[in-house]
């Protein structure tokens, strides 16, 4: 692969207070194997040495460029930022405390190339600890197919939201919503899928995702389970002109927002089953379904307080899920 004849990718690396992990998450993308990139580190006012870190890359490296917010805007505000400084085909994302894998972005790079029909690719990732280790494989369930996925989307991450390569054209045109904040992402996918924009994600592991207790994930978690149902319901009304329970797609999103009975818990997984029909007949007989099923009956077991709603709950999941592979994961997910 010429560098003369790829399409330029520009890297959205939003950071905010990330001194611990930065130079990692620099440094995998500097080294890697694509190197017709524009690297935009969007700093976002932080407290410590950050900015002074993206200062020392920006002098070492011409590809990157160094954009500063006087004060904190948040990371839609720096986001949408970073897209209207773009002008590439496509746009890479990528956080300020993960590593991505040296031959992520060529291998994404050349998967949208060679298929014209999809808009947005992602990939499998694992998670990492503070030091980089990896503490487990395909930490992040993603499926992978662009059918699966334009179902699925509804209820559950379609990607690991640093993971993915996007054609610009629909970021400059969908930008990430204020509206749903810190599920902004989530609710970006869907307004592309309602449009009929198609997801892909690679079945490798191209994307390394730290855990970490200061990570605005973990710390706005409340507000970040009200937006993704929040969201979740929006397109599910849109999809299918419905009136729909909060409550039910909470359930079926495995995030809760009340006490889980036995008679909501029958009533979600009813419609979660007429939904996924109406889009697609044949899904009951895919992973999806059947894997989305057991988790919303192992949340609804944590998430229930009667003794004999949980009893019944397991009832159903014995005789509708249950086999070795799903007793094992429903063990894990329980402990």
């Amino acid at each position: 692969m010429k560098l003369d004849s790829t399409p330029l990718v520009t890297v959205l690396m939003p950071c905010y207070n990330a001194e611990k992990y930065i130079n990692a998450a620099i440094e995998s993308i500097v080294q890697q194997t694509y190197k017709n990139l524009q690297i935009l580190l969007l700093e976002d006012g932080s407290t410590d040495s950050t900015f002074e870190i993206c200062q020392q890359w920006s002098r070492k490296d011409e590809r990157i460029k160094l954009i500063r917010n006087e004060k904190n805007l948040g990371l839609i505000k720096t986001l949408n930022n970073g897209i209207a400084h773009s002008n590439s085909p496509f746009i890479a994302r990528m956080d300020a405390d993960d590593i991505s894998a040296l031959s992520r972005i060529e291998k994404q790079v050349n998967f949208l190339l060679q298929n014209d029909q999809i808009g947005i690719v992602g990939s499998k990732s694992s998670r990492i600890d503070f030091k980089g280790n990896i503490t487990a494989e395909e930490g992040n369930v993603t499926y992978l197919s662009s059918e699966t996925l334009s179902i699925s989307c509804f209820f559950t991450q379609p990607f690991f939201h640093g993971s993915i390569l996007i054609r610009t054209q629909l970021l400059k045109e969908n930008q990430y919503s204020e509206v749903y904040k810190h599920s902004e992402d989530f609710e970006l996918w869907l307004r592309l899928n309602s449009k009929g924009i198609k997801f892909q994600n690679l079945n490798e592991i191209l994307y390394y995702y730290r855990v970490n207790p200061e990570g605005v994930s973990i710390s706005n978690e409340n507000i970040q389970i009200e937006s993704h149902n929040k969201a979740s319901l929006f397109y599910l009304k849109k999809s299918t002109n419905q009136i729909i329970n909060e409550e039910l797609v909470g359930i079926i999103n495995n995030r809760p927002i009340k006490k889980v009975s036995y008679q909501k818990f029958k009533e979600a997984i009813t419609f979660f089953k007429a939904f996924c029909l109406l889009q697609k007949p044949e899904i009951k007989q895919i992973v999806y379904f059947n894997r989305q099923r057991i988790d919303i009956c192992i949340q609804s077991l944590k998430h229930s307080s009667h003794l004999i709603d949980k009893v019944y709950i397991l009832l159903y999941f014995l005789r509708y899920s249950a086999n070795i592979n799903a007793i094992k994961h429903m063990i894990k997910k329980m402990i």
